[in-house]
This record gives structure tokens, sequence and C-alpha cells, in this order.
């Protein structure tokens, strides 16, 4: 083969007389064409192929963001805006409500660096990042002395300013125990989670949620009794410690041998609850099959941001289960379970 079109700037070749035109380039856009010229011998003529064209296309990722300083505990969570590609995926999970799509919402509890990875179809990817800077609210108070004072004499003004101190994660939620009547899930979504270990990410809840300070608006959930807030799903070893934005009524290593997971979004604005709830499932024992038939639920409130668990008939092959919740990774609240309750 022969070059038709001469060498692109950055760019080189390799196998220019060969059946394979290697090409390497820096180019970050640019197009450009190609023919294939056989030399033949007598009394062969010589051939030369139609055009093809290469397109070299990078994409120019951006990250617009509303604000770069958080201010805790009173902030608004800040909207990051992604630019330049088709589709988008968001690291760390900490503090945002999402790990995909154009634009998450961030509440963090300390100063992070956001990445965003840009996808522009064609499997051309580029990065771009944001630092958000955590830091705490003020409050000021003013006063005067004297603050009665006669024309033609002074006063003195001062400011007192005081940073305030945010509740810790664990100081922020309270358990509460209630007893009460199991109501099975009639109808909602039966999750594509299944079997053992089963998972499906980044499930809508239906409305804002908030977490820790951090707005939520997807979910992802597994076989193994937990969900997660806007981030993928967890792995069967119970680490509350280790794993951010948890809610989980029965963290083991579950089967869902015999059952289902389904999920519902009930009520109207500004009181819709969202219902997740595992069917029959095998509990503990290392992932065993053996007695599925233990039933439980989770519920998320919107606008109070309660979570509360409910608990149906169980039977555990074992109790080594985790029972919780998690903000910011080693942020977590959890209650040692010691009793089976049939109905709570």
């Amino acid at each position: 083969t022969n070059l038709s079109n001469g060498t692109l700037a950055g760019t080189t070749y390799a196998g220019t007389t060969t059946d394979t035109l290697l090409i390497t380039t820096s180019a970050t856009s640019t197009a450009n064409t190609y023919r294939a010229n056989y030399i033949g011998t007598t009394p062969c003529t010589n051939l030369a192929t139609g055009e093809g064209q290469l397109l070299i296309n990078t994409p120019n990722v951006t990250i617009n963001a509303s604000s770069t300083a958080f201010c805790l505990p009173s902030g608004n969570a800040i909207t990051l805006t992604a630019g330049g590609a088709s589709t988008y995926t968001w690291s760390p999970a900490t503090g945002l409500s999402a790990t995909t799509g154009s634009e998450v919402f961030c509440s963090p509890s300390a100063t992070t660096t956001y990445t965003v990875t840009g996808d522009d179809g064609t499997g051309c990817i580029d990065t771009a990042q944001v630092t958000i800077t955590v830091g705490s609210d003020l409050t000021a108070t003013a006063s005067a002395s004297p603050a009665v004072l006669c024309s033609g004499t002074n006063s003195q003004l001062d400011i007192a300013v005081t940073q305030v101190t945010p509740t810790p994660f664990g100081q922020q939620y309270t358990f509460q125990t209630l007893s009460g009547t199991y109501t099975p899930l009639v109808g909602g979504t039966v999750s594509t989670a299944t079997s053992d270990d089963g998972t499906q990410d980044t499930i809508p809840i239906g409305f804002n949620f908030t977490h820790g300070g951090s707005n939520f608006t997807t979910f992802s959930v597994t076989t193994n009794g937990t969900i997660r807030l806007g981030a993928t799903a967890t792995s069967w070893t119970n680490a509350l410690a280790t794993n951010s934005n948890v809610i989980a009524p029965m963290w083991d290593d579950n089967h869902l041998s015999a059952g289902s997971i389904t999920y519902s979004t009930t009520g109207t604005s500004p009181n819709r609850v969202l219902t997740v709830q595992w069917a029959n499932v095998s509990i503990g024992g290392s992932g065993a099959t053996t007695n599925s038939t233990s039933n439980y639920q989770l519920q998320l409130f919107e606008g109070s941001n309660k979570v509360r668990f409910n608990y149906g008939a169980l039977a555990p092959n074992s109790m080594s289960a985790s029972i919780g919740i998690t903000g910011a990774s080693g942020s977590y609240i959890s209650v040692t379970p010691v009793l089976v309750i049939a109905n709570s």
C-alpha cells in the first residue's frame, strides 16, 4: 500500500508497504482519507482501492459547579454539570446524589476532588476535575454597650463570631423500636437482583432523599440485605465502617433462593415513601439456601428523611448480620441483633 494524502501532523505510520496499515496519532480531532494501491506484475496492472476515511475525535469534557465552597451543616447541595461527551461517570461516590449522568448534586462532609469521565459514544474518553472545599458555618452576635445612650455620648459596638461545629453522623440519627403487624408489599417492581449476591444499580428513589447532609435520587440493591444510595451495590461482606451511604436492614451473606426483591414508591409529594422488600430470603449461613422464609423491608420517607426497618417472620441460618446505616466511609450507627422479633 501507499499513502495517498501524505502524513498528518502528529501522526506516524507503520506497514505502508504491507496489507495492514498501522496509524498512531496524537491529534485530538481530525479526519483524513486513505487508499491502498496494489502494485501489479506484468501482465496485471496496478489497482487502486476506493478511499477510506479515518475520523479522530477526542471529547473535551468540562465540569461546571454552581459553587466550589460547601458549608456545614446548613449548606445547600452543589450542582455539578458535565459537558462535552455523551455519557458520564463520577467518582468518588462520597457525597454525590448519583455516580452517572450529566448532572449530579454533591454535599461532601470534607474537602473533596470529584472526577468525571466522559465517553463520546465511540469509546473515546476524557476526564475533568473540580475540588469542592468544605468549611463550617459561622454565627455572629452583635452587642452595644451601653445599649441605650443619650445624644452626644458614646457606645461600644462588638460582634462575636462563632464557628458552627457540624453534628457527627452518628448523632444525627437515633433508633426507636416499635411493635406492629408486618404488611407485605403488594405489587411493586420486581428487582433483577436474584439468587446469591445478586445486585441491581441506579434505581430511582422517586423523590429527593437527604441522608447525612447529602441529597440522593437513586439507589442500588443487593440480595444480601442492603441498599446503597447513589452508588453501586455492596458486596456480601457486611462492613458498615468501610462502606458509604448504606442502609442495611439485614446485611449478611444471604441467598434469594426462593424469594424476590420488590420495590415501590407510593404517596404524593411531599409525603412519598419508598418501600424495598426482601421476601422469602435465606439469611446468613454463608449463602446457604435453607430456611428461605424470612421477610423484611426498609422504607425511606420524603420530607422527614426518616428510615424505617420492618421485620416479618425471620428464620436465620445464623445471626451475624449488620443492621444499621452509614454516612461517609467510617461514619455509621448500628444495632446488634440478639433476639429475633416476630413482627416489628
